[in-house]
């Protein structure tokens, strides 16, 4: 994906991790034990997700620099 997509993208991107994170809020909110631990596992996968999705943008934002350099020396 290019780096200039990810602009377009990251509005509906932050809106769904809100959306998804006050749904993980409502079930660690409720009184099931179920419920709680759904929410648990849910919020372990959005963290794992965040990370993931951090490194990506780190990694293309890097490769991205990377290739303008070598370009501008050859």
């Amino acid at each position: 994906m290019k780096p200039k997509y990810l602009i377009f993208i990251s509005p509906f991107l932050l809106l769904g991790e809100f959306y998804f994170l006050s749904w993980i809020t409502e079930l660690l909110r409720q009184q099931s034990d179920i419920a709680v631990t759904a929410g648990v596992v849910l919020s372990c996968i959005f963290i794992v997700g965040n990370y993931f999705l951090i490194n990506y943008l780190i990694f293309t934002i890097k490769n991205k620099f990377k290739n303008e350099k070598s370009n501008s020396i050859s």
